[in-house]
């Protein structure tokens, strides 16, 4: 016998000499099934990723910020992943790398990058991609990266205010995985504002599909399309809109129309308004399988339901409908077409300020647009209002129809946005000014007059709270406009805000 090999046995019966004395603890026991209890549940929170190892299932979730109990998942088999030799660098010190093999990564699953394009080490930097890339937000305020398990993590996407701040407020938390063990990949991004029932993460879905779920934000509205995954050529997408809460979570329901060209990988996509020209709205976005979608001769939206309360010039999708017809005969009524024209057009001649007679500022989108109404204060032009528009029906000769204002330091908040009143409502806001006096009217757009009205209020100092009722009667259109005017300093009408309400 060598000298190692009887060193060997020495150490072994040494070994099981200790072992056999050792008395077994019962809250040793106890202690182990609790970390694994804790580790199990732990592993149940993983968000919106894939596994690794070969024939095992992925759970993808989306979770609901402040709702972790209710998280979602998937089961979905992933393809065989091929370990690479190089070591991770730790997160946040890498830079862009040469791709791995294509195979090695479940393109499924992932949102952001393509896991045959250029990847990453560095997890914000997948993070900045996926959002400027596919969301179309530049310089995103953003945390640091947290290593939530091994291989997994998120990013916190803040808020942003009117002159561009980063905001406490947290409008989406974006999960990330390191699904080859190197390269981080975006794999879903959750908002707390924004809960996503239908459908469901990895579902196969065909055009049109019905979005659904819960959301709060500015007028409760919510935007949902349906983006391609990685080239963004590869899907044709209508912009559906619901309506939601504005102060608490409420229901919603949009139907998303798209037309899906050589591709099978498309991103679900929602968010609600920020209420604010640079703000970043709370959005929510994970992976979906597309069918063929739409036949080619479909319009993407065809038939898409308008989600907003519609306030004016038209009170149904019929009467939008009857003026597009007769404007493709005759070319009746052309500034219908033009944001700008409409925002002016109601608040002269519907709402009856006659000296707000100018658009001082646009942001028009392709479906949406905010346009800044106001007037000649002697020292320039100062705005009166920001009227939010919304193009009423499908394609590019669909009117505008104004829904809605983005309000500053002239606020109206109570009743809430899109709910429904009696002929008696309490009505209020925040105001920030000098010697104010609040008018409250109700409107609607088959009236010229107003049906009901309340003056006047003396209001002011720093966004202080306002409050008053006002009672209307013969009420037949299906939304009403609410709007609280201010001014008397420069000319009669220097500031107005409204909100839409159904009777």
């Amino acid at each position: 016998m060598s000298e190692h090999t009887e060193l060997e046995d020495r150490l072994r019966t040494a070994v099981h000499a200790h072992a056999a004395g050792v008395e077994a603890d019962d809250r040793s026991l106890d202690t182990i099934r609790t970390r694994v209890r804790t580790a199990k549940h732990r592993r149940r929170a993983i968000v919106a990723g894939a596994g690794i190892a070969a024939a095992v299932a992925v759970a993808v979730a989306v979770p609901r910020i402040g709702d972790e109990s209710r998280i979602r998942t998937i089961d979905r088999p992933t393809t065989t992943v091929e370990p690479p030799t190089t070591t991770a660098p730790p997160p946040g010190t890498a830079s862009t790398t040469v791709p791995p093999p294509s195979s090695s990564v479940d393109a499924d699953q992932v949102l952001w990058p393509d896991p045959a394009g250029e990847l990453t080490t560095d997890p914000l930097d997948a993070v900045r991609g996926f959002l400027g890339e596919q969301l179309d937000i530049a310089d995103p305020p953003l945390s640091q990266f947290r290593e939530t398990e091994p291989d997994v993590g998120e990013v916190d996407v803040h808020a942003r205010g009117e002159a561009g701040q980063t905001l406490d407020r947290i409008a989406s938390t974006v999960a990330l995985r390191r699904l080859d063990g190197v390269h981080w990949f975006v794999t879903a991004a959750a908002s707390g504002d924004l809960e996503i029932d239908t459908p469901e993460p990895l579902a196969t879905v065909s055009s049109p599909v019905t979005v659904s779920g819960r959301a709060r934000g500015f007028e409760g509205t919510v935007n949902a399309r349906v983006l391609d995954r990685f080239d963004g050529d590869g899907v044709e997408s209508d912009s559906a809109v619901g309506t939601g809460g504005s102060g608490s979570l409420e229901p919603f329901s949009a139907e998303v129309s798209f037309v899906a060209s050589e591709t099978e990988r498309g991103v679900l996509y929602a968010q609600t308004d920020s209420g604010v020209s640079n703000g970043i709205a709370s959005f929510t976005a994970f992976p979906v399988q597309l069918s063929d979608g739409a036949p080619d001769d479909t319009d993407a939206g065809a038939g898409a339901e308008f989600g907003y309360p519609p306030l004016w010039p038209f009170s149904s999708q019929a009467e939008a409908d009857a003026w597009r017809q007769q404007h493709a005969a005759t070319g009746t009524q052309p500034w219908h077409l033009d944001a700008g024209d409409t925002a002016l057009a109601f608040t002269t001649g519907h709402l009856g300020f006659g000296e707000i007679d100018q658009v001082v500022g646009s942001d028009v989108r392709d479906r949406e647009a905010w346009i800044s109404v106001g007037y000649d204060a002697g020292s320039g032009p100062s705005t009166a209002a920001v009227v939010h528009l919304v193009r009423f029906g499908p394609g590019d000769d669909a009117p505008w129809e104004v829904v809605g204002t983005r309000d500053t330091d002239l606020t109206l908040e109570t009743p809430s946005y899109g709910s429904q009143v009696s002929s008696t409502v309490t009505v209020g806001g925040r105001i920030t000014g000098v010697d104010e006096n609040l008018r409250v009217q109700v409107r609607q757009a088959s009236s010229e007059a107003p049906i009901g009205e309340a003056c006047c209020l003396p209001a002011g100092g720093e966004n202080t709270a306002w409050q008053t009722t006002v009672s209307f009667s013969g009420a037949t259109d299906p939304a009403l406009t609410i709007v609280v005017s201010t001014g008397g300093h420069v000319q009669g009408v220097e500031r107005f805000a409204i909100t839409a309400v159904r009777p």
